[in-house]
């Protein structure tokens, strides 16, 4: 049925945008400082405590958003999803400016509305909320940071989501709607310098594989 959103786990029903079983390429990667990221000090798990929060982060077309798709629908309980894309298609057309070479600028005004758009997917989470956040760091470890301050205190799950630049470039081309050379330009230049609890690779993995590789990480 289209949209559904039934879980996969025990169904031969595929949500939308999900797809079949090869499995994905994943692997841990550096935290970081003690303490910046999920239930750890000096690099050790303090004992299970509750996802509250998923942080894709990956360049354009690079596979997060049917990931998020197929994570609603094999996580157990109701997550909310949140995409930076969300966040420019609720913005004036102004406000962001995207080169023929695929390249994005933004102003004060932007990083401003971004904030606030920020600390409200944060309370959301603190409210009770799970919630599953698309992002691509175009700011590289300042991105981070941003979202590191506004997530504070809360359990935080930091995936990367790799894929080579020509494959992206192919899907950029298929998919029609973005400009030719972002996907190229960001394949790898969002990831420099990111702490990530997990990597998953969707140059051959498919969006469900990822899924349920990051599913298992979730507690």
């Amino acid at each position: 049925m289209p949209g559904t959103r039934t879980s996969c786990a025990n169904s031969s029903t595929v949500p939308l945008g999900c797809d079949g079983g090869r499995p994905a390429t994943w692997r841990r990667t550096a935290r970081g400082p003690p303490g910046s990221f999920r239930s750890s000090m000096n690099g050790k798990y303090c004992g299970a405590v509750m996802t509250q929060v998923i942080v894709l982060n990956g360049g354009s077309s690079s596979g997060k958003s049917g990931i998020v798709r197929c994570l609603q629908a094999v996580l157990p309980d109701p997550w909310l999803a949140f995409g930076v894309d969300t966040l420019v298609e609720a913005m004036p057309s102004s406000m962001i400016e995207i080169t023929p070479g695929g390249e994005v600028n933004v102003g004060p005004e932007f990083r401003r509305l971004e904030a606030a758009w920020t600390e409200g997917i944060a309370a959301m989470a603190r409210a009770g909320a799970r919630v599953i956040i698309d992002e691509v760091f175009l700011g590289g470890p300042a991105s981070q940071e941003r979202w590191q301050k506004a997530l504070g205190g809360l359990d935080v799950l930091w995936v990367g989501v790799r894929c080579d630049s020509e494959v992206a470039a192919g899907r950029e081309v298929a998919r029609g709607d973005r400009v030719t050379g972002m996907a190229a330009l960001q394949a790898e230049a969002v990831h420099q310098g990111i702490f990530y609890d997990l990597e998953v690779d969707t140059t051959h993995a498919e969006s469900m594989a990822c899924a349920r590789t990051i599913a298992d990480r979730v507690t």
